[in-house]
């Protein structure tokens, strides 16, 4: 070998050394922030679904209050608590203003008052995981044992409305996100670096959603089921999943069409099926909602996601999607208990209610 061949060989060698050594280095840098931070957050900002506050919790002489709570809000409730004590988290579907203001008809109230305990509503309209992850990170001392999530709605709703991750696209490109979003160091480097898009709620001109845009609108919901989960690990909390009903006996929003499948038109084969075909019925119904993308509500993925994710990670599940009363002849959520496409009227709040508080006892949630 040449003297040549050899400082050519040599240079190789220091080099794959430094690419070693590095690599090392950002496995331990990865690692230890996982340790101390938990799975990866979104890597992107987001407006939130509700109105700006420095502080969402705020706590005055040992009591706290929901401020972000502007419609019919939960009363003050003590810091600490010595007992069994729920906290439900979700959008408009878990608190909101209606039945004139008494949010003791509300599902969670309802589910408290039946097993005997204390059950705190901190849901707000609007508000979808990357809200809950914040509001949960501001219950670090507030006593609570268990925290029920329903969400999954208001991810898809203020994507659209709200035009998030407008920018992204498919190819390569859209590969290497997904791994880089696998890392906690990339993740927390991007979100460094970006700043909160404007909130863009009542500005009715929206674009449609691409298949990367849903598809990261589900990674994102995972993503922070995932650091609700840690953070619930963290503190000793129970953390209980539900999934996100729709009325599927409801038309879809849009009328969209996918190749020569159309949502309205799909919708209508499959209502006017009805109890002659019950099977069909319900798989043109759930498809042609599935179709509408912009449709402001959990598709079925999403609910199957939340049902995997509950599943992978030993969560419990409250199968509100699959064991809600059904329609007479048909295997869909039952009609009557809403009050639109998602919301419960006060029958359908008074049976979710009922569920949850019986799934509790069902699943030795309640000592």
């Amino acid at each position: 070998m040449t003297e040549s061949q050899e400082r050519k060989q040599s240079r190789w060698k220091r080099l794959l050394m430094g690419m070693a050594v590095a690599l090392v280095v950002l496995i331990g840098l990865e690692m230890g922030m996982r340790l101390v931070y938990g799975p990866p957050p979104p890597p992107v900002l987001v407006s939130t679904g509700l109105q700006d506050h420095d502080q969402y919790l705020v706590e005055e002489n040992g009591m706290i209050t929901a401020a972000y709570q502007a419609a019919a809000p939960t009363a003050p409730f003590s810091k600490t608590y010595d007992g069994t004590r729920l906290l439900f988290m979700g959008g408009s579907v878990v608190h909101m203003q209606q039945f004139r203001g008494q949010t003791s008809k509300e599902f969670a109230n309802v589910a408290g008052r039946l097993l005997g305990v204390e059950s705190v509503n901190l849901g707000a309209p609007a508000m979808d995981s990357f809200d809950l992850v914040r509001i949960v990170e501001e219950l670090e001392g507030v006593d609570h044992t268990h925290m029920v999530v329903y969400t999954g709605h208001n991810d898809f709703g203020n994507a659209y409305f709200q035009e998030r991750f407008s920018g992204l696209s498919g190819g390569i490109l859209a590969r290497m996100r997904r791994v880089l979003e696998h890392s906690q160091t990339y993740c927390r480097l991007r979100r460094a670096i970006s700043t909160v898009p404007k909130a863009r709620f009542g500005e009715w001109n929206r674009e449609g959603f691409t298949p990367q845009r849903r598809e990261a609108t589900l990674n994102y919901l995972r993503s922070n089921l995932e650091r609700l989960l840690w953070i619930a690990k963290k503190r000793n909390v129970q953390m209980v999943l539900a999934t996100p009903v729709t009325s599927l006996l409801r038309r879809p929003i849009n009328d969209v069409c996918i190749g020569e499948q159309c949502s309205h038109d799909l919708w209508q084969q499959g209502k006017g099926l009805g109890r002659a075909d019950p099977v069909l019925s319900a798989k043109k119904m759930r498809k042609a909602h599935d179709i509408d993308w912009n449709s402001l509500r959990a598709p079925t993925i999403a609910v199957e996601m939340i049902r995997e994710f509950a599943r992978d990670n030993s969560v419990p599940l409250i199968d509100v999607e699959a064991q809600l009363n059904r329609e007479p002849g048909l295997n869909v959520p039952q009609d009557r208990l809403f009050m639109d496409l998602v919301h419960f009227d006060q029958n359908g709040h008074q049976v979710v209610g009922e569920l949850i508080a019986q799934q509790f006892k069902t699943l030795g949630l309640i000592q």
